[in-house]
């Protein structure tokens, strides 16, 4: 295959042919980067006749890799062709297995995982009798990582931690690097260090494995941190072909120890290197990569380039700015539905992307009141998410005692040692004598008393953990059932989180990292937004009200994100690598984007203005950009303004009015879930009758479930199989009764 089938454009053709060594190859968004690679690779194999097994090309995920080596293999028309396709892990893994016993690592290594560290930090912090909550297993196996990331010794991780904590988790890291030789493992960052310390230590080792790798290949280098790039110099060091490929434009990962500077490194360590860049973009239209260049050229220490294409103008890119937060999810709904339903777009061409996980509830219940499908890339819908489940669960108890499911929810949550054998024995007691739960807890409370075990042997005899556990949980539910009818939801919630000391227990596992706290964090304060506004309300009954009004936003149907045409919700972290013909991006706004905590750091800031580039450079013919000038959050009202990346755009932007008023928006939310529910009652489904589903096709209602306010439809469709679907949910046609 000639390199003129290829049917690339310049500026490739000159990447993909490029013989003179080392090549870095700056790729802007959409242009094509992935092709040139994998063509590249042809390249090198079909006209220049490089075995497949003498190339290295490194991708930044398992996913990413596989693409590539199908890619290529569909170029090359050869299955299983000896490539070298994988992350710097996967080959650091097979070099060490190969030459790991000249630095004394056994060949048959385990590699452990994020759990098997974690759990390993705990054992060692058991056997030292430290408290997991002070000493928090992953923020120590983050720390282990990022100095081994940056190649610290034991003896520099001294001097630079020198407070008393620090110097016990320093001795925390001597005992698990110890615990981890003694169990013949590695862990992730250890099989990157040891490649690399035995690629450094030993010439001969080095010549072995660098005559292998004629051409050494890296996409995402703006990604790669230290180690990785030290590896990928080795590596390249006998042949010297070395090709590069990322955009410092689209770094927003350092907080994974990526390291933009490796990029400048790169140019530095080797001055003769050809640099060429792929500007062309063949994604978005001009308006939208306008718009693109103008928030990524005011960013400092930038390499100057133009992003351009001879895709069409298209249409304008729309900046609002909306009196209140909810009016902005308002607005997105009903623009999708004029989408939808003129058939412009289907709902799978549009995209809603945002800063923080939290950002996801005013935008999920205005599209359920529309009744838009979504699914949430890599993450769960709002009213899914475990604490949000954990705090309802404490409020439903307090507001009906006869709520099992909420009571076996939190009865250890957080957890008390009270584990699924003592609930079982305590909802089987409780049946046997027809008492509610609590009241059973109170009763095998008395039975276990000192005083009452020397008169009479318990029929059940609990060990102390689980009493104490009981006792605890048992107190925090008289302290907040005392105190439901003096405080506002608001002030139960926050009561909830004060009396279960639930933000330094369930928010602080190990299992969990900063950025997934944080986000829990202002999840919890989303939640005490919504209750504010039943707060303000004059309620007889705002707990009631609350609790049965939630009730009716969550989607219970049994859609499998995979088969759904739906709109896609995902964060802009999250949104890398993917595109869409309409994107939306709500809340780009002082103090979500940039985020408040990134405002103390120049750096910082800068990433977040690459994190919004990222975002605008997903969409490919219509963009839509809005901010608020006021949200809810954490129960209170803030200001907002525009960010400071949209002042090249000021002038253009919209300045709407209202919609929804702040204090009745979600009055008018149910209002609204309840009208749809009533007019879907008015349909009568019945057993038997024929449907069709927007989605699923034709189908027959198998079964009906009565509901509180609701019906379940148990739809058997010809396509698709067995669903269960809330009928005020379900898009349903009746064809026949």
């Amino acid at each position: 295959m000639s390199i003129e089938n290829f049917d690339l454009n310049l500026a490739q053709q000159e990447a993909v042919e490029y013989e003179g060594g080392q090549l870095m190859i700056l790729a802007g968004p959409g242009s094509g980067k992935t092709r040139v690679i994998a063509n590249k690779i042809t390249h090198l194999i079909q006209n220049k006749n490089i075995h497949p097994s003498n190339i290295f090309a490194a991708t930044f995920t398992k996913k990413a890799a596989n693409e590539m080596q199908e890619r290529v293999e569909v170029l090359i028309q050869k299955k299983r062709s000896g490539l070298n396709i994988g992350t710097f892990h996967s080959l650091c893994a097979l070099i060490l297995r190969k030459y790991g016993k000249h630095i004394n690592i056994n060949n048959n290594f385990t590699i452990y995982d994020g759990d098997d560290q974690r759990s390993l930090i705990k054992t060692i912090l058991i056997e030292e009798n430290l408290n997991t909550q002070i000493y928090n297993p992953y923020k120590i196996i983050n720390k282990i990582s990022k100095n081994k990331n940056k190649k610290l010794t034991n003896q520099l991780i001294e001097e630079f931690q020198p407070s008393a904590y620090e110097r016990k988790i320093n001795e925390i890291a001597y005992k698990y690097q110890n615990s981890l030789t003694k169990n013949n493992a590695l862990d992730f960052d250890d099989l990157l260090i040891y490649c690399y310390q035995l690629l450094l230590s030993s010439e001969n080792i080095r010549k072995d494995i660098s005559s292998k790798y004629h051409h050494v290949l890296i996409d995402e280098f703006q990604d790669t941190n230290l180690l990785q790039y030290e590896i990928s110099k080795l590596l390249s060091s006998v042949h010297k072909n070395i090709t590069v490929v990322g955009d410092p434009d689209q770094s927003i990962y350092s907080w994974r120890s990526a390291q933009i500077e490796n990029l400048t490194k790169f140019q530095n360590d080797h001055p003769l290197h050809k640099l060429v860049l792929l500007e062309q973009n063949y994604r978005s239209t001009k308006s939208i990569l306008e718009v693109a260049s103008n928030i990524i050229q005011n960013s400092t220490d930038r390499i100057q380039r133009e992003i351009w294409t001879n895709n069409k103008i298209g249409d304008a890119v729309e900046f609002q700015n909306f009196e209140q937060g909810e009016d902005e999810g308002d607005y997105i709904a009903k623009t999708i539905i004029d989408y939808t339903k003129s058939q412009k777009a289907e709902p799978k061409d549009i995209a809603i992307m945002y800063r923080t996980n939290a950002q996801s509830r005013i935008i999920e219940e205005a599209l359920l009141v529309k009744n838009i499908q979504y699914k949430i890339v890599g993450g769960l819908r709002f009213y899914e998410r475990k604490e949000i489940k954990d705090i309802l669960a404490y409020l439903r108890i307090l507001q009906n005692k006869n709520d099992s499911v909420a009571f076996t929810r939190i009865i250890n949550t957080p957890t008390r040692g009270i584990g699924k054998e003592s609930l079982s024995r305590l909802i089987k007691y409780a049946d046997e004598s027809n008492h509610l739960l609590i009241e059973e807890i109170r009763l095998q409370i008395t039975n276990n008393t000192a005083e009452n075990l020397t008169k009479k042997e318990p029929l059940w005899k609990i060990r102390t953990k689980t009493l104490n556990g009981l006792k605890e949980f048992l107190n925090i539910y008289d302290a907040l059932q005392q105190s439901v009818s003096e405080q506002s939801i608001a002030q139960t919630i926050e009561s909830v989180m004060k009396l279960t000391n639930y933000k330094n227990t369930v928010l602080n596992q190990d299992a969990m990292t900063i950025e997934q706290q944080n986000s829990k964090i202002e999840n919890i304060n989303e939640l005490i937004s919504i209750a504010q506004e039943y707060d303000t309300k004059g309620s007889d009954e705002p707990l009631v009200e609350f609790l049965h009004d939630l009730s009716l936003v969550a989607d219970v149907s049994d859609v499998k994100e995979e088969e759904t045409n739906a709109i896609t919700l995902t964060t802009l972290h999250s949104a890398k690598g993917l595109e869409f013909p309409i994107v939306f991006l709500p809340g780009v706004e002082e103090g979500l984007l940039p985020h408040m905590m990134s405002l103390d750091s120049k750096d910082d800031i800068e990433e977040e203005r690459r994190i919004l580039y990222v975002g605008v450079t997903r969409a490919k013919i219509k963009l839509y950009i809005s901010s608020a000038k006021n949200r809810f959050i954490a129960g209170s009202s803030r200001s907002a303004k525009p960010s400071r990346f949209l002042d090249p755009f000021t002038k253009t932007m919209k300045s709407s009015p209202s919609m929804s008023h702040k204090d009745n928006y979600h009055k008018n939310f149910i209002a609204e879930r309840k009208k749809i529910l009533i007019q879907k009652r008015e349909e009568h489904f019945i057993s038997g009758m024929k449907v069709n589903h927007n989605i699923f096709g034709a189908g027959i209602i198998i079964s009906i479930e009565e509901r509180s306010d609701d019906q379940q439809l148990t739809i058997a469709f010809k396509e698709k199989g067995l669903k269960k679907l809330l009928a005020s949910h379900a898009p349903l046609e009746i064809i026949s009764g």
